[in-house]
């Protein structure tokens, strides 16, 4: 295992046992910073609460040239959503555009499904439709966002597009439209 992996391991075990400090000063006292390590450090902080903190290391990440990678757009989007911040949100979309992750069906998932948190049902869909490939967890997020804002038949209307598609239902998704069967 290379040094920047351990050090990664170290990062999220500590963040994982609620030990941000150290995950903080592990992470600081490296000396070469990869995408990787950002990622792990925006994780820890974000799943343990600290939308502020994983937000002020997504900018400072930025400001220090971190070449992004797809593995840290899902993180920081959830926490855009979480602290309902919608123009953080959309610079990390910008990003994405910018360093060609639009495809990821991972990345486009994560940004969806933001916009949704935040009400953007609009900019959602603009992201699901222009989406290459769509995983189920993509038409699950999509129906639920619009059935978040109500929009229960449009999102009924595209639960019988997955069908036709040929993609298979699973409980979340059942639970998505058992929802929108009660909006509707």
């Amino acid at each position: 295992m290379d040094t920047n992996s351990s050090t990664s391991l170290l990062i999220e075990s500590y963040a994982q046992m609620c030990s941000l400090k150290s995950s903080s000063n592990v992470f600081k006292s490296h000396q070469i910073i990869d995408t990787f390590m950002w990622g792990v450090l925006i994780k820890g902080f974000a799943s343990n609460g600290f939308e502020k903190e994983a937000i002020l290391f997504y900018k400072r990440m930025l400001c220090d040239g971190v070449k992004l990678s797809g593995f840290v757009f899902p993180s920081i989007l959830r926490v855009c959503a979480r602290f309902g911040d919608l123009s953080v949100g959309e610079i990390v979309h910008g990003s994405g555009i910018k360093g060609g992750f639009e495809a990821d069906d991972v990345v486009g998932t994560a940004l969806l499904s933001m916009y949704g948190e935040l009400d953007c049902v609009g900019d959602a869909r603009k992201v699901f439709d222009e989406m290459s490939a769509r995983d189920i967890m993509t038409w699950i997020s999509m129906v639920s966002c619009l059935v978040k804002n109500g929009e229960a038949v449009e999102g009924l209307d595209l639960f019988r597009e997955m069908v036709y598609e040929g993609l298979e239902v699973d409980s979340m998704m059942m639970l998505s439209v058992a929802k929108a069967c009660l909006g509707a």
